[in-house]
């Protein structure tokens, strides 16, 4: 199956918009383990679609996964002052925040 996604990826590659392209490129990456990978071609959608909600949510829990929740935070603490008027990406930021009380607080001022 892998194989088979490979190819079928390659095939499309040329033939899809790359944003689109990226998107699968970046899940397929995932499923095979390859989080450095998947990053990336996260990385590559926001490029294309700077406010796209699913390409930071899966950066942010990339980001997370290979360098820690702090990480994660601070990626998405620039997000929110690049978008601030971008519900989602500020409750994407909240859920980022456990432990984290004052800034937690702060986020929700802003979304009320």
């Amino acid at each position: 199956k892998k194989r088979e996604a490979e190819r079928l990826l390659a095939e499309a590659e040329n033939q899809s918009p790359r944003a689109v392209w990226r998107r699968n490129a970046a899940m397929i990456c995932q499923m095979q383990g390859n989080l450095e990978q998947s990053l990336g071609h996260w990385r590559e959608v926001i490029k294309y679609e700077p406010s796209a909600f699913d390409a930071h949510e899966a950066v942010a829990f990339l980001l997370a996964a290979l360098e820690g929740n702090a990480a994660a935070q601070k990626y998405l603490r620039k997000i929110s002052r690049e978008f601030p008027f971008n519900r989602n990406l500020q409750k994407l930021r909240l859920t980022h925040l456990r432990e984290e009380t004052t800034e937690a607080v702060a986020v929700l001022r802003d979304l009320v």
